[in-house]
């Protein structure tokens, strides 16, 4: 049993300390603090943001600001759904509100760190409180041990480092993990506080502290560089500006310090500005219209007097000051060129931005370990085997709603899964369909591998994928997503700009294109040409063109020979609607996995009203029964069971039931 050692009892450290015990390692987690999840018990404002419940995977990229490709492994591996259903399995029920931001129903930050405990314990990790490592140990070139300050050593196969940045110093994170990171050859990004507030230059928002704005828009700009661009809500402090708006453009700031090229400016630091459009549903012309109306209904009043429809009362002394206009003034007298000054102001409230706030006040680290020496496939060091990294300790960050949690569950996901899988050359080789050594020594031998296949059949909603990955990992086979591979051959055909009704064409460009798949420390990977495109595949248009080309007879005899190649060699699970019948004829174990067109219309109901989406359930069923009959009655490998495969009905069962009723098959 691998041995694995967590540094960090954080998100990242949680969720790696989970995932290594899940798949079978004996594991230790480290913690300084007295308990685990200090930082993450005070997050969006003790309520805890679990993640976002984008129902596009290309909005949690979107969010990143540092780094977004190195995610594409971590976040494809463990996604927001995998996210929240682990939760609301572990007892953590969870709501989504504004902008797919997702919360504990209980508004409780200790609820999540409930189930992550929980979870824990269910795995048997070894959790020890207020004990703090001190030094990571080498061997021959890779980890060894790591000693405690008390000179406590512990060995172990693999270490993951989730300490976390420097941001709220009093929840822990004081950087060990840079020092560690450091110790062992890695490069360090500039740190810097982000998602913090924004000190000013201008004095007044003092005299509005405590005003909140809502629905406006804000804006950063460098010169003629715009920085960041936002609607939302602020808040003004004494020292400046805060709120979900100023939190997210401070992700973007990147300093006032920051000179400017020899020979512009004076060499003079350039200004970062900050412009507050008060009123962002109206367009100028509509908001002159909106002035000249409001100025016509009071024009026998004072300008000081004239503007409570307008703005709040604690604004008003501010924007009468800044306009430029007498506060006593008759309405009536206000020109045409003060009226459009002081529209421009409403669309363009100005302030200088003086600095950020420190790290006590930041909610996280920007910068950190360089993810060039990261392997993102893995969250191993590239310089030291053995060593992983999860978190906020390495240089990635995104913006609010949720983001930067969803970075801490991927990545530790990742780094807990790999470090707890042994995988050796000889089984890298397998998977990569090259191990001709092997293969010789089997020929020498006179004797020839022979491999374990599942295969698992059965109508959309069934739960086909959920249960095969779950499968794969607790019987220790791989997992082989065969529509990765009609996705890469849509992405060929995208990319030569394929028509998707010329089926001449797509039989042809299918036979340039070569798809493989691998399997790297034993996640997934496919090949088109020998290019890596896992990030590639998950668009809505590869979607759609993967639908087109599916049923094309040359495309699927291509992707089934390879299919059938690699299960010739590798133990794996493959599901799909005509692997038992077609791909894996004569796979050990055959599983025909089903539920009631009423069930699966259900559970696709319930996944749709948890994102916010108003649907119909009988249409969902309706919709659901169509695609049946089609898959069943289509020409090229219809949807139908096996003569000898095990009918599953999941109608009434849960997940684990299926799971456990599969292993006992198998086994």
């Amino acid at each position: 049993m691998k041995r694995v050692i967590v540094i960090g009892g954080g998100a990242a450290g949680m969720m790696a300390a989970y995932e290594a015990a899940v798949c079978g390692a004996n594991v230790t987690l480290l913690e300084k603090n007295e308990k685990l999840g200090k930082k993450l018990f005070i997050t969006g404002k003790g309520r805890c943001n679990v993640c976002n419940a984008a129902p596009e995977m290309e909005t949690l990229f979107q969010n990143v600001c540092t780094n977004r490709k190195f995610l594409y492994g971590a976040f494809y591996s463990f996604d927001n759904r995998a996210v929240m259903e682990l939760f609301e399995k572990a007892g953590c029920p969870l709501k989504i509100e504004r902008g797919d931001r997702v919360f504990p129903t209980s508004d409780h930050s200790s609820d999540v760190i409930g189930a992550m405990k929980r979870l824990l314990g269910r795995e048997n990790v070894k959790v020890r409180l207020n004990v703090v490592a001190k030094e990571i140990l080498q061997e021959n070139g890779r980890f060894h041990a790591v000693r405690l300050q008390n000179g406590e050593r512990i060995e172990g196969d693999a270490c993951i480092i989730c300490t976390g940045g420097v941001s709220y110093p009093s929840t822990g994170s004081t950087g060990d993990g840079y020092a560690f990171a450091k110790e062992m050859g890695h490069d360090l990004t500039e740190r810097r506080p982000a998602l913090v507030p924004l000190e000013t230059k201008e004095t007044w928002p003092q005299e509005v502290m405590g005003l909140s704005l809502k629905n406006v828009r804000l804006k950063m700009t460098r010169g003629k560089k715009v920085l960041y661009d936002g609607f939302g809500e602020m808040m003004f402090t004494h020292f400046g500006v805060t709120g979900p708006l100023v939190l997210s453009a401070s992700s973007f700031y990147y300093g006032a310090d920051k000179k400017e090229k020899k020979g512009k400016n004076d060499g003079k630091p350039e200004e970062s500005m900050l412009w507050i459009d008060l009123k962002p549903a109206l367009d100028e012309e509509q908001l002159d219209r909106r002035l000249l109306r409001e100025f016509e209904e009071n024009k026998a009043k004072q300008f000081k007097n004239s503007l409570g429809a307008l703005f709040p009362s604690k604004l008003i002394p501010v924007m009468i000051r800044l306009s430029g206009i007498h506060p006593d003034k008759k309405v009536s007298e206000i020109s045409r060129e003060e009226r459009a000054s002081f529209g421009k102001l409403i669309k363009n409230l100005p302030l200088t931005v003086k600095g950020t706030r420190d790290f006590a006040e930041a909610i996280i680290t920007k910068g950190g370990i360089a993810v060039k020496q990261v392997n993102p496939s893995t969250m191993e060091s590239k310089l030291v085997p053995g060593i992983y990294f999860a978190g906020e300790v390495l240089d990635l960050d995104a913006l609010t709603g949720g983001f930067n949690l969803q970075i801490a569950w991927s990545t530790g996901y990742l780094a807990g899964k790999n470090a707890a899988e042994i995988v050796t050359e000889d089984l890298k080789n397998i998977d990569k369909g090259i191990d001709q050594k092997d293969s010789e020594s089997d020929d020498e031998k006179g004797e020839i591998r022979m491999s374990y296949n599942i295969a698992v059949d059965g109508p959309a909603g069934a739960g086909k994928s959920t249960i095969a990955k779950l499968v794969a990992k607790k019987k220790g086979i791989i997992y082989v997503d065969t529509g990765a591979m009609y996705r890469a051959m849509a992405l060929y055909m995208l990319r030569n700009q394929v028509d998707p009704v010329d089926k001449e064409t797509i039989i042809k460009k299918c036979a340039e294109a070569n798809v493989t798949l691998g399997h790297e420390d034993g996640q997934q990977v496919v090949f088109l040409n020998g290019e890596n495109v896992n990030g590639l595949i998950r668009t809505e248009e590869v979607g759609n063109m993967a639908s087109t080309i599916s049923v094309i007879g040359e495309v699927r005899s291509n992707l089934v020979a390879k299919q059938q190649a690699l299960a010739k060699t590798t133990d794996c699970i493959m599901d799909g609607r005509d692997i038992g019948t077609c791909v894996l004829p004569d796979a050990n174990l055959k599983i025909y996995l089903t539920a009631s067109s009423e069930v699966r219309a259900k559970r696709r109901y319930d996944e749709l009203v948890a994102k916010g989406q108003e649907c119909d359930l009988e249409q969902i069923q309706k919709d659901i029964e169509e695609r049946d009959y089609r898959d069943m009655h289509r020409e090229i490998s219809p949807l139908k069971q096996a003569d000898d495969a095990i009918l599953v009905d999941t109608s009434y069962m849960t997940i684990e039931e299926v799971v456990d009723k599969i292993l006992s098959l198998a086994n």
